[in-house]
């Protein structure tokens, strides 16, 4: 992901109350959102995934927390 669609998105979430940051550039200077554990459910009941492998791998990383 680029850095500036990541920034814009992480102000929208923001408004929402779902917080995230966003990692430095990785070798591939790619940069990516990070969500915490604790902030899981707050996307999905506020964002969520209508794709539904994405959908199921949120849902299986809520339960194991």
């Amino acid at each position: 992901m680029n850095n500036g669609g990541l920034v814009q998105t992480r102000q929208l979430m923001h408004t929402i109350n779902v917080p995230s940051r966003i990692t430095n550039p990785n070798c591939d200077n790619s940069w990516y959102r990070v969500i915490s554990r604790k902030d899981l459910d707050k996307f999905k009941n506020e964002i969520g995934f209508e794709h539904p492998k994405k959908k199921n791998l949120l849902n299986k990383i809520i339960k194991i927390q």
